[in-house]
C-alpha cells in the first residue's frame, strides 16, 4: 500500500512540474510578443521604415538639412485695377502681384486657373475701402486674404496647397 501512495505522490509531482513549465513557457512567450510589438512600433513611429530621405539624413551625424526647392514666382498679369468701395478720396486701386510657390505643378495650375483666380481677386479687391488698406496692417491682411483665396482655387483644382505667399510689386490707391 505504501508503494501505491509513493507512486501517486510521484505522479502528482510530475504533473505539477509539467504545469509550471507550461506556465513558464506561456509567460516567456507573452513577454517576447510584447517586446517584439513594442520594438516594431518604436521603429515604425521613428520613421525608419518610411523610406523618407530626411529621416535617413537626420540619423547620420553632421548631415546637412535638405535645402528647400527654389522659389518660383508667377506673375498675375495684367495688374488688377478696381473701384474702391465707399465715399473717400481714393476711388481706385491698382495692384500688381506675384505668387510665390516652390512646386512646378502649382505654378502650372496658377496659370491654368488664372481666370478663376483673377475673378475671385477682382471681387475681393472691389469689396475694400481705402480705410481698409491705408496702413501696413491692412495691406498685410489683404495679402493673407489673397493667399487664402488662391490656395482655395489651387487646392480644389489639384489637391495641393503649394502657394506660399503673394508679393505686391505695385500698390497704388488714387
Amino acid at each position: 500500500m505504501a508503494d501505491v501512495v509513493e507512486q501517486e505522490e510521484e505522479l502528482e509531482l510530475a504533473e505539477s512540474g509539467g504545469a509550471s513549465r507550461k506556465r513558464l513557457f506561456i509567460i516567456i512567450a507573452i513577454v517576447l510578443v510584447v517586446l517584439l510589438v513594442g520594438g516594431g512600433a518604436g521603429i515604425y513611429y521613428s520613421g525608419m521604415l518610411s523610406g523618407d530621405d530626411t529621416v535617413a539624413a537626420d540619423a547620420g551625424e553632421g548631415a546637412a538639412p535638405k535645402a528647400p526647392e527654389p522659389a518660383i514666382y508667377v506673375s498675375l498679369d495684367p495688374p488688377f485695377t478696381v473701384n474702391l468701395k465707399g465715399e473717400s478720396r481714393a476711388k481706385y486701386l491698382q495692384i500688381a502681384m506675384q505668387v510665390l510657390t516652390r512646386d512646378p505643378a502649382v505654378e502650372q495650375a496658377i496659370k491654368t486657373h488664372g481666370p478663376v483666380i483673377r475673378n475671385n481677386l477682382v471681387l475681393l479687391l472691389g469689396d475694400k475701402t481705402s480705410q481698409d488698406l491705408e496702413d501696413r496692417k491692412g495691406k498685410e491682411r489683404l495679402q493673407q486674404e489673397i493667399v487664402t483665396n488662391i490656395r482655395g482655387v489651387i487646392e480644389e483644382a489639384t489637391g495641393k496647397t503649394g502657394v506660399e505667399d503673394v508679393l505686391f510689386t505695385t500698390f497704388v490707391m488714387q
